[in-house]
């Protein structure tokens, strides 16, 4: 399954990624790729948004994962807001929801 919309950008030193429709093993090359090319040093923190993401499988958990791992070796916060539907669902089938620190809304990290 593929199809997606990406969106990176920093702002107030978060580095903030938002993908729509899947985070497959295509869209977690291409997340890499511009994420190291363009954004190599570290931020205070990364915001993942799935509020539009329609479907996640094994490639974009290892994203999830290796995102986690940049922040935590940077010491930075790391956060994924807005998961619903089949991405959510797979989080919980495999433990991730007590891994990794889910959000509801953008607003929470804004404030954290």
């Amino acid at each position: 399954m593929t199809g997606h919309m990406l969106n990176i950008e920093i702002v107030d030193g978060i580095l903030r990624i938002e993908v729509a429709g899947s985070l497959d093993a295509e869209t977690a090359f291409h997340l890499d790729q511009q994420i190291n090319a363009r954004y190599p040093d570290a931020t205070e923190g990364i915001v993942l948004n799935l509020n539009h993401t329609e479907f996640m499988d094994s490639a974009g958990v290892g994203f999830v994962v290796r995102l986690r791992e940049r922040a935590k070796r940077a010491s930075n916060s790391f956060e994924i807001i807005r998961v619903g539907g089949q991405p959510r669902r797979l989080l919980e089938q495999i433990g991730g929801i007590s891994i990794l620190e889910l959000k509801g809304n953008e607003g929470d990290i804004a404030n954290a």
